[in-house]
């Protein structure tokens, strides 16, 4: 497994809208809305999940989420999970909980930690239920902008638990006080990142625009405080440079995340770099947690003969379904792709298909290894569930999930050194485009080969 564990666009993502439940009218007794909503999501996860899981099961998952609360709070909480069995004592004992704690009931926050602890019971760390705020800025994000954010890509190492910055967006907060990919959060505002977590983390970074959050970063072994100013922050999901070897021109694609403009942005970008003159590319994926399937498949478009297959789709009880390249043909110029052990997801969908299609080799680390999908349902208060639902495989057929990419020429760096001078695996990549047997060769030589 890879050091990275966790990660904000770590998803492969089928969007969708449903509209789960019905009015209640006015007057109905508190908390009978909000269950009836749990009902709603209790039947998708029995249906939806990609593992069979009884009403049981999940109606004692809600409860647990139940209790856990109220004994936060330093609340008995009058009833014990082993008791629901049955949709009829879940609802017994949420009514009573919402009769006894009205606040709770009213803010809403029984019914919330009644869906987390549904999902936790899942044991699945990428389903999530995201409030309505925090669909809002999931959905502005995967689009490119963040409201209230510093402008940080961040992710949790599994086997440290530090919190490491994988990317700083340009023109960003965090860029203007210069913090760096590769920096270790230490704090944020006081509190320990690693202790705090991957969600809080990136929770406590946001805020109102023009709030302060103060963090303390490590470099180097040297310690480093730094005061950001949160803005709007937006963010280019494809950055494009045109590099010159020797003779040969090289276009040069980072991408970022697979979101909602990526294809457009990858297909203005090389539409610059053909005029250019590039005659190959390096496709760029490190540090990219995934995105949107759709947006994988357009991606590979861009490199694949038209109709070629892309990926397959597996649900519970449901037909395999099939992704192919669009009619269009790609262009066929030579390419490099480049992975780490923060590439996820769609990334890897895109680099296995890449190269198991004759299109790519591939240059860096092992790949993170995640093979699920999940699909985004959004509930009529704008909250929305974010749901595992089917796992994915690769033209050949691999399931890559906890197993990842192995590159074909495997060169290991910091992760500070991704677009420095010291960035030996695009330095590597170019040779290879260059001169494939001499660059080979020499990783043979000089590379840690798995």
């Amino acid at each position: 497994m890879p050091a990275a564990v966790k990660r904000y666009f770590a998803i492969l993502v089928l969007p969708s809208v449903l509209l789960l439940w019905l009015s209640t009218p006015a007057g109905a007794r508190l908390g009978q809305e909000e269950l009836e909503k749990i009902h709603a999501i209790a039947a998708v996860v029995q249906q939806r999940y990609y593992q069979q899981v009884t009403a049981a099961e999940v109606l004692r998952a809600a409860a647990r989420g139940l209790r856990q609360e109220l004994e936060s709070q330093g609340v008995a909480p009058g009833f014990s999970v082993d008791q629901v069995s049955s949709v009829g004592a879940f609802d017994r004992c949420f009514l009573e909980c919402s009769a006894a704690h009205p606040r709770l009931a009213r803010t809403g926050r029984l019914t919330e930690v009644a869906i987390q602890g549904m999902l936790q019971g899942l044991r699945d760390p990428y389903s999530a239920y995201l409030s309505p705020k925090a669909f809002e800025e999931y959905v502005g994000a995967m689009g490119g902008t963040e409201a209230g954010g510093v402008g940080l890509l961040i992710d949790q190492r599994e086997d440290t638990r530090e919190v490491v910055v994988l990317d700083v967006i340009e023109n960003s907060p965090a860029m203007h006080r210069g913090v760096r990919t590769g920096d270790v959060m230490l704090t944020v505002d006081g509190a320990r990142a690693s202790d705090l977590g991957y969600q809080e983390v990136r929770k406590r970074l946001r805020g109102d625009a023009g709030s302060l959050v103060r963090l303390e970063l490590r470099r180097g072994g040297r310690s480093l405080p730094v005061e950001l100013t949160r803005s709007t922050v937006h963010l280019r999901s494809v950055l494009a440079e045109l590099l010159t070897d020797g003779e040969r021109k090289v276009g040069y694609l980072r991408v970022r995340l697979f979101g909602a403009e990526t294809a457009g942005e990858l297909r203005d970008a090389m539409r610059g770099l053909e005029a250019a003159g590039a005659r190959a590319y390096i496709l760029d994926l490190r540090n990219n947690g995934g995105g949107y399937l759709q947006t994988a498949v357009e991606v590979c478009s861009a490199f694949l003969p038209s109709e070629t297959l892309v990926v397959s789709v597996r649900e519970r009880n449901r037909p395999e379904r099939v992704h192919y390249s669009n009619a269009s043909a790609g262009t066929a110029h030579p390419l490099v792709v480049l992975i780490n052990e923060h590439s996820a997801s769609a990334s890897e969908v895109t680099a296995a298909a890449l190269r198991e299609q004759g299109r790519a080799m591939l240059v860096g680390t092992r790949s993170f290894g995640k093979g699920s999908v999940q699909k985004l349902i959004r509930l009529k208060d704008d909250s929305a569930l974010k749901l595992t639902t089917a796992h994915y495989f690769t033209p050949r057929g691999a399931d890559l999930d906890k197993v990842g990419l192995q590159p074909d020429l495997v060169f290991q760096m910091p992760l500070g050194a991704i677009g420095t001078t010291s960035d030996v695996q695009l330095t590597r990549a170019l040779e290879l485009l260059g001169n494939p047997l001499a660059a080979a060769d020499r990783a043979i030589r000089g590379s840690t080969l798995k």
